[in-house]
């Protein structure tokens, strides 16, 4: 405060532009630098609330069901030792074309 006061005294027009000046720029660093947080802020916010919007949406039709890991290529292996295999589960004749 006493530089304000000092140029008060001095009757310095330059000087007090000057102070005037700098505090205007000052003020509006200030102020941006404000309007920047908030933004930040706002932007945050709303990637936060959008990505945990996106990971309740998952889940299939039927909500907080769980889903069973399955091993597709052990299944696929399987069905075709059941079919196909040496020891087939099902003979050959089931495969059989019959005449229609």
């Amino acid at each position: 405060m006493s530089n304000l006061q000092d140029l008060l005294k001095s009757d310095s027009e330059d000087e007090l532009t000057r102070y005037y000046d700098g505090n205007r720029k000052r003020q509006k660093c200030e102020e941006n630098e404000e309007d920047d947080i908030a933004t930040f802020l706002a932007i945050d916010i709303i990637t936060e609330e959008f990505s945990s919007w996106q990971e309740k949406r998952r889940g299939g039709s039927v909500v907080g069901r769980r889903v069973i890991p399955r091993d597709p290529l052990e299944g696929h292996t399987r069905l075709m030792m059941d079919y196909f295999g040496e020891n087939a589960r099902y003979p050959a004749h089931v495969f059989r074309l019959s005449a229609v």
